[in-house]
């Protein structure tokens, strides 16, 4: 039964005086954001994963800007949030806190892997000293010395 009031809430109609330059801004907005993750992606400054993740926001929020606007005073209206923009703000809020989530859950998966290459690297490089060491024993020749720099420039160094 209050699902179905809910959804005769819905059904509405959405207060008037609603401004249309309101909805024009949102989607020139929303276009704006479109076009710069496009500029990005074709730029190849940012990686697939992020480009997928970013067009999907970016889209998402071009559909909203044109068509959900009307929509957002129902939606506050069925909340029982006094004005629409605070529902939008409740709705940014919840679509970052998405973002952040799923941010840090690519950010653990990184620190994993770089964990497991430094015990791996650090594995390769004991038994290479041990090699070089059986060598110099056995009167072998040393091709050459381990550099503690690595082979590529990095922020590091």
């Amino acid at each position: 039964m209050h699902a179905l009031l809910n959804f005769a809430l819905l059904q509405a109609a959405a207060p008037e005086g609603m401004p249309e330059h309101g909805q024009s801004l949102a989607f020139l907005v929303t276009l704006v954001i479109f076009a710069m993750v496009m500029g990005l992606v074709l730029k190849r400054k940012i990686t697939e994963r992020f480009a997928i993740l970013w067009m999907g926001i970016a889209f998402a929020l071009m559909i909203a800007a044109s068509f959900g606007y009307k929509y957002l005073f129902r939606i506050a209206h069925v909340f029982g949030i006094p004005n629409a923009p605070s529902a939008l703000f409740l709705l940014a809020i919840f679509g970052l806190t998405l973002l952040v989530i799923e941010l840090f859950t690519w950010v653990s998966k990184l620190n994993e892997r770089s964990r497991v290459l430094a015990q791996q690297l650090a594995i390769l490089r004991d038994e290479l000293e041990r090699e070089m060491s059986k060598n110099r024993e056995a009167g072998g020749e040393v091709v050459g010395e381990i550099d503690d720099k690595p082979p590529v420039k990095t922020l590091a160094n």
